[in-house]
């Protein structure tokens, strides 16, 4: 619409070519006065001044509706894979960190390395086998972070809840564990850590879609990126469906 307007407004000219003959006219009409012409001058250069504001404020107006009102859109922090030294199916969410264990000659350095990065927090999601196996106390210790086994990560069917997730099971204690520590006021940034990296996404997915009002559908389909099976999916959907219904 403002476009069409600033197209059947004359130019500056054109409109002075239009008025000037109609107060020249009036003017050579009445009383020959050097009055009267002052005042015809300056009543056409006041038109003038008025026509020149009309026209850009026409074209501004024009400019606008042509090309838009640009606003600035804020964008949110998203679920993204990263690199993080050698920690495997790495990825990131405002500072915070997760995914599968290092090479145990790796382990030091890459705990270094997301201490550097922010994170003062490591939660533990491995089973109890590969805990006892390859301890995570001495590395954290060494690179400053604070440690926390989350238990609740073994193959034990039919306790508290447990469901199959590729032969290693999670139990709803485990994740209501994960969500108290990440929604705890004031937390530190984590970096959640499993044996692949999958254990780790599809718990983090889980507390995006509840806790941080990510879509379930952007936040799986983040965490697919580390390799999520369909059963891990569905295991994301039904907790976030328990949550939501307040079944403890």
């Amino acid at each position: 619409m403002p476009g069409g307007i600033a197209r059947f407004l004359p130019s500056v000219p054109e409109l002075a070519a239009s008025l000037l003959p109609a107060v020249s006219f009036r003017i050579r009409s009445g009383p020959s006065t050097g009055f009267l012409n002052r005042f015809g001058e300056g009543a056409l250069w006041m038109v003038l001044a008025a026509a020149a504001g009309l026209l850009a404020s026409a074209t501004l107006l024009s400019g606008c509706g042509g090309a838009g009102v640009r606003a600035k859109v804020s964008v949110g922090p998203r679920l993204t894979s990263a690199r993080l030294g050698s920690i495997r199916s790495a990825m990131t969410y405002d500072g915070d960190w997760l995914g599968g264990m290092s090479p145990v000659e790796e382990l030091k350095p890459d705990l270094e390395l997301a201490a550097r990065r922010g994170v003062e927090f490591v939660i533990d999601l491995r089973t109890s086998h590969t805990r006892s196996v390859l301890p995570l106390d001495e590395p954290a210790e060494f690179a400053g972070l604070q440690l926390v086994v989350i238990d609740g990560a073994d193959p034990v069917p039919g306790k508290d809840g447990f469901v199959p997730f590729e032969g290693v099971g999670v139990t709803d204690r485990a994740v209501d564990a994960v969500r108290q520590i990440l929604n705890a006021p004031g937390r530190r940034r984590s970096l959640l850590l499993d044996e692949n990296g999958t254990r780790s996404s599809m718990v983090y997915a889980i507390h995006l879609t509840v806790d941080e009002g990510v879509a379930e559908a952007e936040a799986l389909r983040a965490a697919r990126a580390t390799g999520l099976s369909q059963e891990g999916v569905e295991f994301v959907r039904a907790q976030v469906q328990r949550i939501r219904s307040g079944a403890r």
